[in-house]
């Protein structure tokens, strides 16, 4: 008898000559004890998507109009809760607007107290006609810690005009914290008469790889323990 079948038992499974034979079966064991484990925790250790600024409680005071040429910018700054975070998403409230489409909302970095570099653009609705929250999504889209960012709005058609709620009230919720409202036209940033438009940001965590690791592996740990308690197959 060969002597690897001989000492492995049933666990040996034979292979084709030329062709190493499958693991032990303890070891496939262990590869998906492993595997099953970082698929169940790495999306936890993901954390989960909560509300991080949000003025949408507060009341509304007027109506910013947008169009082509016209682009509105808010600025939020991230807290050092976690090292980064995921973008998860945007929701703004938006008055009557145009059917024609063409409005866009990206996130930009800071550049000196004015919106920066482009970050990345959010999904949504073109055309934002009717009143009410608007959500725009983002999966790919990633914050740094204790960072000022911009949320921008502008309109890519030229018939195209949509109206954004904003408020007098500098109050917010959430960790974060949030600024009044910028509007760019023919003559650069201005600010919007102290109003900072109505939006709510979702994000989660996003952790360090050795975080899910160690989550993995311990979880690993605790499945092969009890895997080798159990009494030996004859």
């Amino acid at each position: 008898m060969n002597p690897l079948k001989k000492r492995l038992g049933r666990d040996y499974v034979g292979a084709p000559a030329g062709l190493p034979g499958h693991p032990p079966r303890r070891v496939r064991a262990a590869l998906c004890i492993l595997a099953g484990a970082f698929a169940v925790f790495s999306p936890i250790a993901n954390g989960f998507s909560a509300a991080m600024v949000s003025n949408t409680n507060e009341d509304t005071s007027l109506q910013i109009s947008m169009a082509q040429g016209i682009t509105i910018a808010t600025r939020f700054t991230t807290d050092s809760s976690e090292s980064a975070f995921r973008l998860d998403s945007v929701t703004i409230l938006m008055g009557f607007g145009s059917t024609t489409g063409g409005f866009r909302l990206s996130i930009y970095d800071d550049g000196a107290g004015i919106p920066g570099s482009l970050v990345g653009t959010l999904s949504g609705e073109d055309a934002p006609r009717l009143p009410g929250p608007h959500v725009y999504t983002s999966s790919s889209i990633q914050l740094a810690a204790n960072s000022s960012y911009w949320v921008v709005a502008d309109v890519t058609v030229p018939s195209s005009t949509f109206y954004w709620w904003a408020t007098t009230s500098t109050a917010y919720e959430g960790p974060w914290s949030l600024s009044p409202g910028y509007k760019m036209e023919h003559y650069g940033w201005a600010e919007i008469d102290s109003s900072t438009p109505m939006l709510s940001i979702q994000a989660s965590a996003v952790p360090e790889p050795a975080t899910i690791a160690m989550l993995a592996l311990a979880a690993a740990a605790v499945f092969a323990r009890r895997f080798a308690r159990r009494p030996a197959r004859v």
